[in-house]
């Protein structure tokens, strides 16, 4: 976009003195004119159908995009989007996105996992994410530890967790079952029992051909 420059400067003409040829308007005068007006205009958003637009904000002078608008409408803010009159870069939403993810067993020891269903929507520095998956056979007896979307940030005390849904675990394993965020990890592990002791987690081998359904929240970067 352009804004407006005026190419005949007009009050010049007046001191000039009335022989002196410049101090007459020509037509041509008006069209370098009226052709500079109309190229700012039109270079202007005015309403009706956008293609593509991208702007660098209030201050033509700036040098980084700060608006975007692509040919599916979708609006992109380059800095995350404010409330309430806060400008605060730290308070910004600067991230909004859904989408899938393949579960894994994260040390492949625990046979063949199978992917019902997984999804995950992050807000901002939030991850919200369910899973259904199945476990293939397996003998394995370290900890299960399946895969997600995005690492934890969280380096201590175990914040970010959940519910289960729908499991088939053994009796034993069904007491308080509960996923839990591995800290500083892109995984997450189950554990069951009451809290006095932390080594209740679920292990491979008694999960094998076994399917749980979770849900987790937690924080990232």
């Amino acid at each position: 976009m352009s804004n407006y420059t005026k190419q005949i400067s007009w009050s010049g003409k007046d001191a000039l003195s009335d022989s002196d040829t410049e101090k007459v308007i020509s037509g041509g005068d008006f069209d370098t004119e009226f052709s500079a007006v109309q190229t700012a205009i039109n270079s202007k958003i005015d309403g009706g159908t956008i293609t593509n637009f991208t702007s660098t904000g209030i201050d033509d002078n700036a040098t980084s995009t700060a608006i975007t608008i692509d040919s599916a409408e979708h609006v992109s803010l380059a800095h995350g989007i404010g409330f309430n009159g806060d400008t605060a870069a730290a308070n910004a939403l600067d991230d909004y996105e859904e989408g899938t993810w393949t579960v894994y067993e994260v040390n492949g020891q625990g046979g063949t996992v199978t992917t019902n269903r997984a999804n995950y929507t992050k807000i901002g520095r939030m991850v919200y994410a369910s899973a259904s998956v199945t476990v293939g056979t397996t003998t394995n007896v370290n900890t299960l530890n399946f895969t997600l979307p995005f690492a934890s940030t969280i380096n201590g005390y175990y914040l970010g967790g959940g519910n289960v849904s729908y499991h088939q675990f053994p009796v034993a394993q069904s007491d308080n079952l509960r996923p839990t965020i591995e800290n500083a990890a892109a995984s997450v592990f189950f554990l069951y029992g009451d809290n006095s002791n932390a080594d209740l987690k679920v292990k491979c081998n008694q999960a094998s051909t076994k399917r749980i359904d979770f849900f987790v929240q937690y924080q990232v970067s």
